[in-house]
């Protein structure tokens, strides 16, 4: 693929004289290339492939250490466990085992020797893969300007802001409300982009506002669905949209079961917007 190739070259100076670093080059490339030729390719599509092996040829050794695509959370002994899930490319396979690189073999050992323990892992990283390849799928990275788009990209936002206030030494109870506004702007994204909700209603406190209850409702007249419904009949967990400012302690159970579900909808939105369907193979409970 000459054209290519040599897009490649030019591209890679240009970012020599803009004192970019080497391991952001790749990714940048990827974007730009789609941007200016109007391409859209996911990121195991074999020119992706080829992208990133350009750059391992073309680049210092060691340089190109390249981020997780999405960090998620699981809560297990006490301790919320970060869940990494890797960029892949083409056919790689993912091993459950290695998303929980900070947890300690004893520890894995007797998680993965409990089916119900399992179950729930699986489900919860099944959801974190989903969600961070079908987020990386839409290419939000070129600008959010429609409004289901900034929906996303803010729902983004609070869900990784979530999964990093679990993953403090002590979880920070801020994460509820990131986990409550997650799940609002998922939902909010797919009936925007996918059914017609105007950014007025959405914000219209007859309509929806931030009723979680009325946006599944919404959701599931338009596309039933058992994932959908065992989130809003879990919603009790959330406290009052009143209640976000008030400085109210909570148990980590509780900013545990708060975050599966934003993860949940979130992986579930993603589903909808791409081809990406892990759970589905994989794992079956919520």
């Amino acid at each position: 693929m000459p054209i290519l190739l040599n897009w490649l070259e030019s591209f890679d100076r240009r970012m020599a004289l803009e004192e970019v670093p080497h391991r952001a080059r790749p990714i940048k490339a990827w974007c730009e290339w789609c941007r200016e030729t109007g391409e859209s390719f996911g990121i195991d599509d074999p020119k992706a492939k080829q992208i990133f092996q350009w750059f391992e040829l073309h680049s210092p050794p060691g340089a190109l250490y390249i981020p997780n695509v999405f960090t998620g959370a699981f809560y297990f002994d006490a301790y919320f466990w970060p869940v990494d899930i890797p960029m892949v490319f083409g056919t790689q396979a993912l091993e459950s085992r290695d998303a929980l690189a900070d947890m300690p073999a004893t520890t894995q050992r007797r998680l993965f020797e409990v089916p119900d323990d399992l179950e729930d892992f699986k489900a919860l990283w099944a959801d974190c893969i989903d969600y961070g390849h079908g987020y990386r799928d839409l290419h939000l990275e070129f600008g959010a300007t429609e409004f289901w788009q900034r929906m996303i990209v803010s729902a983004d936002r609070k869900l990784r802001s979530a999964v990093e206030d679990l993953c403090k030494s002590s979880p920070g109870e801020n994460a509820m409300q990131s986990s409550r506004e997650a799940c609002e702007m998922s939902l909010k994204g797919l009936l925007a982009r996918d059914h017609g909700l105007t950014e007025d209603d959405a914000k219209n406190p007859k309509k929806f506002y931030h009723d979680l209850s009325k946006l599944l409702e919404a959701v599931l007249r338009l596309m039933p669905n058992q994932i959908f419904s065992e989130a809003k009949a879990r919603l009790g967990v959330f406290p009052s949209v009143g209640d976000r400012y008030a400085a109210k302690p909570y148990r980590a159970s509780d900013l545990w079961a708060a975050y599966k579900i934003a993860q949940t909808i979130a992986a579930e939105v993603m589903r909808a917007f791409t081809p990406r369907n892990t759970r589905g193979q994989i794992a079956t409970r919520f």
